[in-house]
């Protein structure tokens, strides 16, 4: 069947499949790579949407410690800070919609309720605070006028309304007491329990005012009862700001919990989706290798094959011509001329020797018949021998020049000496196949050219390709080392923050309990002087009856003495009793006298230790506040380990694809060589025949080398499998039995 197609058609043919298959494999890896470019858009939206829910936590977190901030200390200043954080986030969610992230729409709704919530917080809480200072204010004034009450009495020497003006003083510092513990997150109960000494102070004020009184004593007494009353009030309504407040801070919190579980949900989801494009990359990539390698492997066997074919074909029949064409040059009528079947240019070659060998076998006839006629016909011979002769003598040199690879000359019919006419047939086939031989190897010399520039132009960018891939790899790995170590650092500082978090509450600890023990020493100090003057009142009591002792006694010793010598011994006993109250009397006094001036150094001391307990108190404070920066440190510390912990994972994917582009690259360096190789042995094949102007070009066209191009094998290649001990690890390609495997090949020195 191939015997029907011309020899130009069937390189031509071998040729155009070789041109298809490469086609189809730049075909293949362009789509291969146009599927990573988008698997890297979509990592990259993907990382996008992580480092998004990032800062959305972050700001939450932010937001967290301004509110804590703010119920400390609140300030317009801390409630637009607060304000402005909360804004900052649902920004950050809006953006998140915008991107058309699934949980963004969600996180925008709970971050507008969120602002809502600490809007009015803020409002209820300053309105709090203001109405608790009124009320403390008010309380402090209202005890101190108890106290001048109670000291005015007691110069007055009206120890009863003394004694209710103290009462009265002491049930309502409990009942402050009380409320203040409500205030400092204390339950319900604790302000309900207020009640009870805010009514039994009422009650004494009551009592104190059916006293007998002067005039500004009495008005001060009513203003007091005015003035409690107004308190208690104010302290009703500083209880529903406080169970109000404590309700909209809970309701900020829950709201913010919320806020950070939508975002967790979405880093999952980001984090989900980056391993599964990772995974998609890597099985694209190893794939894309594998089909690149079969292709050009596959594209070099054909060719071969191809040139194999029609070198061992075109050799075998060009022999076989040029044998049998000597042998009828030799005069041997006998052989057998094969290869006519077909219409190709060595077919019809054969078929102009067999169309000479009949026309000799002929011409034998014709010469015994010719002997007959010999006379008549002597010169009709000696031109057919000389036309035989010359066409025997041009057909075998042409065949000789083309058997030698010489297309250079044609069998020429020249005015002055024509070719014989009936063997010009036979000249005409002989030229025409020596044409198309030489257009044929022509065109396979421009398309060798053509396969070789396009191998060395490959060769070129592969191994430019190859250098800059060895030094991104390079920068990424001193990237990742650095990383690695601010890493640490970073995780040294969290680790420091929090033992310092440890150290601060525990003396915020210390501190509170420090606070508790002067509270209860205020508390009973406090009453030790309560008992102190009752004591007092207790002995003017027994001074009074010192001194109606003493009376009773004189008026006995005067009724003894009226009534003589029989009441001598009454009398006595009179003076007896008289000069033992007398005693009494100055021992009570006495003893009033120390526990005037112990009164007086209790409360010296019970102001010291209250003023202790305000010292306490503002420590305690500021180690709440010191306390909570600590906390924060520590918070973004660990934000920032985890932050960096996932830059440096990021790093050592990158440097793992960038060291398998690398090996992509040396592999793609090694089959363009090897088919540079093979373009160079075809054009040496071919350049065993000489046409008309090509050799030199041919020559000329060859690129200049210092030495030849060896046999090129896939060299061994890296690639980086991962990081043990800020130590790389890789695996190397090689070539074992015609297919390649990787095998582990150590720790990669920096």
């Amino acid at each position: 069947m191939l015997n029907n197609v011309r020899i130009t058609t069937r390189i031509t043919a071998g040729f155009a499949l070789i041109l298809v298959m490469l086609t189809g494999f730049a075909a293949f890896t362009w789509n291969r790579l146009d599927h990573l470019s988008d698997i890297d858009e979509r990592s990259e939206f993907a990382e996008n949407g992580a480092f998004l829910a990032s800062d959305i936590a972050t700001g939450v977190a932010r937001a967290e410690l301004k509110v804590v901030e703010f119920l400390q200390s609140p300030t317009p200043e801390g409630s637009r800070a607060v304000i402005a954080d909360m804004e900052h986030v649902l920004a950050l969610g809006q953006q998140a919609m915008t991107r058309g992230d699934r949980l963004a729409d969600q996180i925008v709704a709970l971050k507008v309720r969120h602002i809502e919530e600490m809007t009015q917080l803020t409002v209820d809480f300053s309105a709090l605070v203001s109405r608790v200072t009124q009320m403390r204010q008010q309380g402090v004034d209202l005890r101190r006028t108890m106290e001048q009450i109670q000291r005015q009495m007691e110069a007055q020497g009206n120890t009863d309304a003394a004694y209710l003006a103290l009462a009265a003083s002491n049930d309502f510092l409990v009942s402050r007491v009380r409320i203040d513990r409500f205030l400092a997150d204390g339950t319900v109960a604790d302000f309900d329990e207020a009640e009870a000494p805010l009514q039994l102070t009422l009650q004494s004020l009551e009592a104190l005012s059916r006293q007998p009184l002067s005039t500004e004593p009495r008005a001060a007494v009513t203003a007091l009862q005015a003035g409690v009353a107004d308190f208690w009030s104010n302290a009703l309504a500083v209880r529903g700001l406080e169970i109000n407040a404590r309700t909209l801070e809970r309701q900020v919190h829950e709201t913010g919990v919320q806020v950070l579980e939508i975002v967790g949900e979405m880093q999952a989801s980001a984090q989900a989706t980056l391993e599964e494009l990772d995974a998609q990359k890597v099985g694209v990539m190893s794939n894309t290798v594998l089909s690149i390698l079969a292709g050009v492997a596959a594209a070099i066997l054909i060719g071969a094959l191809i040139a194999a074919y029609l070198a061992r074909d075109l050799g075998t029949r060009m022999r076989q011509t040029v044998a049998q064409t000597n042998r009828l040059a030799q005069g041997d009528l006998d052989v057998d001329v094969s290869g006519t079947e077909g219409t190709n240019e060595l077919a019809q070659v054969a078929q102009a020797l067999a169309v000479f060998k009949r026309n000799a076998i002929e011409a034998r006839h014709l010469a015994a018949e010719a002997r007959r006629t010999e006379a008549e016909a002597a010169a009709a011979r000696e031109v057919e021998s000389r036309q035989q002769a010359r066409v025997v003598r041009d057909i075998g040199a042409g065949l000789t020049r083309l058997a030698q690879g010489d297309l250079t000359e044609q069998i020429p019919n020249p005015p002055s000496d024509p070719f014989p006419a009936g063997y010009d047939g036979l000249r005409e086939a002989f030229n025409s196949v020596v044409a198309n031989l030489t257009g044929t190897v022509a065109r396979i010399t421009d398309v060798a050219d053509q396969v070789r520039g396009g191998a060395t132009e490959i060769t070129s960018a592969a191994q430019d390709l190859a250098s800059r891939a060895e030094t991104q790899a390079a920068t990424l790995e001193e990237s990742a080392a650095a990383l690695n170590e601010m890493n640490a650092s970073v995780h040294s500082t969290a680790e420091r923050a929090r033992h310092a978090e440890q150290a601060s509450r525990q003396n915020r600890d210390i501190a509170e309990a420090s606070a508790a023990v002067v509270r209860d020493a205020v508390t009973a100090m406090r009453g030790i002087e309560a008992s102190s003057d009752q004591i007092t009142r207790i002995i003017g009591v027994i001074d009074d009856i010192a001194f109606q002792t003493n009376l009773l006694a004189l008026n006995a010793g005067v009724e003894a003495a009226r009534a003589g010598e029989a009441g001598r011994g009454f009398a006595v006993v009179a003076s007896e009793v008289r000069g033992l109250a007398q005693r009494a009397s100055d021992s009570a006094r006495e003893i009033k006298s120390l526990i005037s001036q112990s009164a007086t150094q209790v409360k010296a001391g019970s102001a010291l230790v209250g003023r202790t307990g305000d010292s306490l108190g503002q420590i305690l404070t500021k180690a709440h506040e010191v306390s909570e920066q600590i906390t924060a440190i520590s918070l973004a510390a660990n934000e920032q380990s985890v932050g960096l912990a996932e830059v440096n994972t990021g790093v050592n994917q990158l440097d793992q694809v960038t060291q398998q582009n690398a090996a992509v690259a040396e592999q793609a360096n090694a089959a363009a060589a090897s088919l540079q190789q093979r373009a160079e042995d075809l054009i040496r094949e071919i350049s065993g025949f000489r046409i008309s102007g090509r050799m030199a070009r041919a020559e000329l066209s060859r690129p200049k080398m210092a030495s030849p191009l060896p046999v090129v094998e896939p060299v061994p290649l890296r690639v980086v499998g991962g990081r043990s001990e800020g130590q790389m690890f890789a695996s190397c390609l090689v070539k074992v039995g015609g297919a390649f495997q990787t095998t582990p090949c150590g720790p990669i020195k920096r």
